[in-house]
């Protein structure tokens, strides 16, 4: 696999500039420019899917909303995907786990358990509420920081920042 600053070294080196004139220098520079503006050659989709499905993984995702109905403040719930396609976080209350299934945009967390702790009633509430839409997700769509999850609804169902990477 190419990355393009590979290929854009390739291709700066294959224009076998011995004497660099100024106007052959930045006739050089656009030539070389232009070419590592457009993605590699062969680059496929799956490939891409792939990519996206990776930055899933090795990120602590806060959840900001649920359901379009907020979250109690400070209340903390997170989401990080492990590479071996397992999921872990904290509720605001308590710690769940589970199996997640990635393909493509395809999101399908299954297998859920928690920590069993007492928090107040509201907290608990917003846990049953979190745990009900992780579970329901069938879908994901990544934009920069924001990580938001739909069910097979195509409703969102859970919005999340990226809070730190591992």
């Amino acid at each position: 696999m190419y990355s393009v600053a590979a290929r854009c070294v390739e291709q700066v080196e294959e224009l076998n500039v011995i004497k660099i004139t100024r106007a052959g220098f930045f006739s050089g520079l656009i030539i070389a420019a232009a070419a590592c503006t457009s993605e590699p050659e062969g680059l496929n989709t799956n490939m891409n899917k792939a990519i996206e499905a990776r930055s899933l993984s090795g990120v602590l995702w806060q959840v900001e909303d649920i359901d379009g109905d907020g979250i109690i403040d400070g209340s903390n719930i997170t989401l990080q995907v492990a590479d071996d396609k397992g999921i872990s976080g904290t509720t605001g209350c308590n710690r769940y786990f589970g199996a997640v299934a990635i393909e493509g945009r395809t999101f399908l967390a299954d297998a859920i358990g928690s920590t069993r702790m007492a928090c107040a009633p509201a907290l608990m509430e917003q846990e049953q509420h979190f745990l009900q839409a992780i579970q329901a997700v069938r879908s994901y769509a990544i934009s920069g920081d924001l990580l938001q999850l739909y069910d097979d609804g195509d409703a969102l169902r859970l919005r999340l920042l990226a809070a730190e990477e591992n």
